[in-house]
C-alpha cells in the first residue's frame, strides 16, 4: 500500500495556502479490505491526506530544513462517507507559522468533480473594496440600494459561524422540482405550498439534508443561497454554469455571492428599479409574487432609508466582524459597524491573542485577524 495520498496540486501559495485533489480509484489497495462491495475511504486516511497537503505547505514555506510532523488534531467532523469513484480535494490555510511550528486549517471536500463541499463549509471570505468595484460595472445600483438588499435578505453577511452559508430551504420549490414525489412521505421539506421554513440557520441546512438524501439537485436548486439568497434554480441568470457550481462558490466566498446577486438583478432588468426606488417592481422581480404579502418592499424602503440617511458598513470593520465570528468571538453580527459588541469581541480576540487592548480597530489587528481566520488572504 502507497503512503502519499495526493494525486496532485490545484493551487499553491507559497506560506499561505493549497489546495490538493486525491482521485479515489477502486484499484487502491485499501478498497479490497474496506469494504469489499462498498469501498469507502477510511476517515483516518482522508486525514492524512490534508496533513501531507499542511506538512507539505508547511515544510515548503521552510524550504524543508525541518522534517514536520502531525503533532495533534484539535477538531474533526465527517458528515458523510467518501467512497471508490468521487473525488477529494484537500484545502489547507496555515493560520500560525513560527520557528518551532505551526497551526493550519483543514478541509476536505468530497464528491464528483466540481461538487459543492459535503458539509457545505468553505474559506468564508468576506468582501473587500475591489469585490464591491467589480460588482458595479456588472450593474449601475445605488450603493444604498445594495446594502438595503442585503440586509434585508441576508442580515448583512452572507455566512453562519460554521462558515456555511446562510441559506433558506423552500419546500414548495422541491415539490415543484420533483413533481411532488416526496410530498406524502416528506412534508416538512416538500409541499406545493411556500411556508414551514421554522428556524433559520443550522435547522436550514437540516431540512436541505433531507432533501439531498431525495434529489441531490432539486434540493440544491430548491435553497435560497448567501447575501442575496439567490435561489439555487436561478443559477444560469446569477453566472454559474450549474447549481453545483453556484452552491461551490457560494461556500467559498462572499465575492460569488455578491456577484450571482448583481448578475440576477442584471438579468431581470431590476437594477432600474432600485435606481428609482420603486420597491414594489423590485421586490416583485426579485423575491416573486408573494413579496407584497410578505412586507418586502417596505422593508427594503425602511433599509435604504436607513443606509441612505447614515454612512454605509465600514468594509474593514465587516472584515474584522466574519473573521470574529469565525473563530469564537461574536461582534453581535456582520454590520460594518463599529460598536460596543465588535469592540467587545475584538478586546476579547486581542487578549487571547496576547496582543495590546484597544478601543478602536487598527491595522495590526486587522491584519492579526485576516491570518488568523482566513489564512492571510481575504482572494
Amino acid at each position: 500500500m502507497r503512503w502519499l495520498w495526493i494525486d496532485r496540486f490545484l493551487e499553491f501559495e507559497r506560506g499561505k495556502r493549497a489546495r490538493a485533489l486525491k482521485n479515489l480509484s477502486l484499484s487502491e489497495d485499501l478498497f479490497r479490505d474496506h469494504f469489499p462491495g462498498y469501498p469507502v475511504m477510511p476517515a483516518c486516511l482522508m486525514i492524512e491526506g490534508l496533513a501531507q497537503t499542511g506538512g507539505i505547505l508547511v515544510g515548503e514555506a521552510n524550504d524543508f530544513q525541518e522534517k514536520v510532523v502531525l503533532a495533534k488534531i484539535t477538531w474533526a467532523r465527517f458528515p458523510r462517507e467518501a467512497i471508490a469513484g468521487q473525488v477529494l480535494v484537500y484545502d489547507v490555510d496555515i493560520l500560525v507559522l513560527r520557528p518551532e511550528g505551526a497551526s493550519v486549517q483543514g478541509r476536505v471536500y468530497a464528491g464528483n468533480s466540481g461538487e459543492a463541499p459535503a458539509d457545505f463549509a468553505g474559506p468564508g471570505k468576506p468582501l473587500t473594496q475591489a469585490v464591491l468595484d467589480e460588482a458595479a460595472a456588472i450593474v449601475d445600483i445605488p450603493n444604498s440600494g445594495m446594502w438595503a438588499v442585503i440586509h434585508v435578505e441576508s442580515s448583512g453577511g452572507g455566512y453562519q459561524p460554521d462558515r456555511r452559508p446562510k441559506i433558506l430551504f423552500e419546500r414548495h420549490k422541491f415539490s415543484h422540482a420533483t413533481g411532488g414525489r416526496f410530498d406524502d412521505d416528506h412534508p416538512d421539506i416538500s409541499d406545493p405550498m411556500p411556508g414551514g421554513y421554522g428556524d433559520g440557520g443550522a435547522h436550514q441546512y437540516d431540512r436541505l439534508a433531507e432533501a439531498l438524501a431525495l434529489d441531490r439537485k432539486a434540493a440544491l436548486a430548491s435553497a435560497s443561497w448567501g447575501l442575496g439568497q439567490v435561489l439555487g434554480s436561478n443559477f444560469e441568470v446569477a453566472g454559474f454554469a450549474n447549481v453545483e457550481d453556484m452552491v461551490a462558490k457560494m461556500v467559498q466566498s462572499e465575492r460569488h455571492q455578491l456577484l450571482g446577486m448583481f448578475n440576477f438583478i442584471d438579468g431581470n432588468d431590476l437594477g432600474r428599479h432600485l435606481k428609482n426606488q420603486n420597491w414594489r417592481r423590485f421586490a416583485l422581480g426579485y423575491n416573486g409574487p408573494t413579496a407584497e404579502a410578505n412586507g418586502y418592499p417596505h422593508k427594503l424602503k425602511s433599509a435604504f432609508d436607513t443606509f441612505e440617511g447614515g454612512s454605509p458598513p465600514d468594509i474593514r470593520v465587516r472584515i474584522a466582524q466574519l473573521a470574529l465570528t469565525f473563530l469564537g468571538h461574536s461582534p453581535g453580527g456582520v454590520d460594518g459597524i463599529f460598536g460596543n459588541n465588535t469592540r467587545g469581541a475584538l478586546r476579547r480576540f486581542q487578549a487571547a491573542q496576547g496582543m495590546p487592548l484597544t478601543t478602536t480597530l487598527t491595522d495590526p489587528d486587522l491584519d492579526a485577524l485576516i491570518a488568523k481566520a482566513f489564512g492571510g488572504s481575504l482572494t
